[in-house]
């Protein structure tokens, strides 16, 4: 399956970069890069080095993308992530003191990544899985390039949006379609086959630190060191904040759920962003009321439920091997 990663590189996304560039069963065109879990340019670093790290196929392209969203000013989620974005992961040292991880040269192309999603998009239509983990800035910027591009893809999956849950931003919003409400907006608005892998999923599949290290005690390899060093900031987050001594599987799961999309229970909903409240900024509202002609927004495929077993399993067997 051919699949193109719009990313903004945290913890999560590493694992789920990883998941693709190591899966048999995906063709990786092209990862671009976004502002939302860190800067754009973290986000690039970040990318090239899990790209080295999985030591397997090298993405045909890398490119760097929107800097901002389209209206709002920037957020970010150090405190989730840390301020690299991988866990202040350059801490770490190898037996003989020096560090553990370098980033490798900057290979960028010269490409906006907007580009690059049209490119691609348009020299394979109907073949490329677009998966986006991060805010939708850049999809939205490659719609006001070409405004059919999206529905160019075979399939558009997005990590984004809570539906019959709280937020984990705000009360009501997911952190990626608060980050650019406006682009996340525009892209569900562009008649392109959509479906949203939301916080009513993702939150479901839960990597626990106690099974990472079991998990690791049987696959001794590089991989397994990265993630353990990469995930043990966001898992301390998790363990104080919310109780639990893990993290959620949120991007690893769009990616899986983007080649194997048996892994989620989808259903259609009619959808809108929420671009302006007060309180209410980045919520994804559903439209539920009995009479279409009174409904607002778009349909589009919700995923509600998740076959988590599965997906743990195909996680463990594709990164790890074990």
């Amino acid at each position: 399956m051919k699949m193109l990663l719009d990313m903004d590189v945290g913890v999560d996304d590493a694992l789920g970069l990883l998941y693709a560039l190591r899966s048999p069963e995906i063709d990786v065109e092209a990862v671009t890069l976004v502002s939302g879990n860190v800067p754009v340019e973290t986000a690039y670093a970040n990318a090239l080095l899990v790209i080295e790290v999985a030591g397997a196929q090298r993405p045909r392209t890398v490119a760097k993308g929107a800097e901002r969203p389209l209206v709002r000013e920037p957020v970010y989620a150090g405190q989730v992530h840390g301020v690299d974005g991988l866990g202040y992961l350059f801490q770490y040292l190898d037996a003989s003191g020096r560090p553990r991880y370098h980033l490798p040269k900057p290979t960028a192309t010269s490409e906006h990544a907007a580009d690059v999603l049209c490119r691609v998009l348009s020299e394979s239509p109907g073949e490329v899985t677009l998966v986006a983990t991060g805010p939708m800035t850049n999809l939205a910027l490659a719609l006001r390039r070409d405004p059919g591009v999206l529905s160019k893809a075979r399939r558009v999956v997005c990590m984004g949006g809570a539906f019959g849950v709280p937020g984990n931003i705000t009360a009501v919003a997911e952190f990626n379609v608060f980050a650019d409400p406006h682009a996340a907006r525009e892209v569900l608005r562009s008649g392109a086959n959509i479906a949203l892998v939301g916080l009513d999923v993702t939150q479901r599949a839960v990597l626990h630190r106690e099974t990472l290290h079991e998990w690791c005690s049987f696959s001794n390899t590089a991989i397994g060191q990265f993630i353990l060093d990469a995930t043990g900031f966001c898992m301390d987050f998790h363990r104080d904040v919310e109780g639990f001594d893990g993290m959620y599987m949120h991007d690893p799961l769009a990616v899986a759920a983007g080649a194997e999309p048996s892994l989620v229970r989808t259903e259609r909903m009619c959808v809108d962003v929420e671009t302006e409240g007060t309180i209410t900024s980045g919520m994804t509202v559903v439209d539920r009321r009995p009479r279409s002609s009174d409904r607002q927004g778009v349909w589009v495929d919700v995923a509600t439920d998740v076959d988590t077993d599965a997906f743990m399993r195909a996680f463990r067997t594709v990164v790890l091997g074990c």
